[in-house]
């Protein structure tokens, strides 16, 4: 897998950060100058929403609307 296809980007095209595995999970390693992140994706949710988030359900990928 090469660098570009491993980083994660918004819909417009900006990169969020890299797609890293913590504890057998999703998550992003997350860079901003000289300080940096590794967040789950229940905790980049949390930080968006402002809520506390138990699990995410993921649809299989054929049932997805998003790809």
């Amino acid at each position: 897998m090469n660098y570009k296809s491993n980083m994660a980007k918004s819909p417009n095209g900006a990169t969020l950060g890299e797609r890293i595995t913590i504890r057998g999970g999703y998550g992003l390693h997350y860079k901003a100058g000289k300080k940096q992140d590794d967040l789950t994706v229940e905790q980049l949710v949390e930080c968006v929403s402002g809520r506390k988030v138990k699990e995410i359900i993921y649809f299989p990928q054929s049932e997805s609307s998003l790809k």
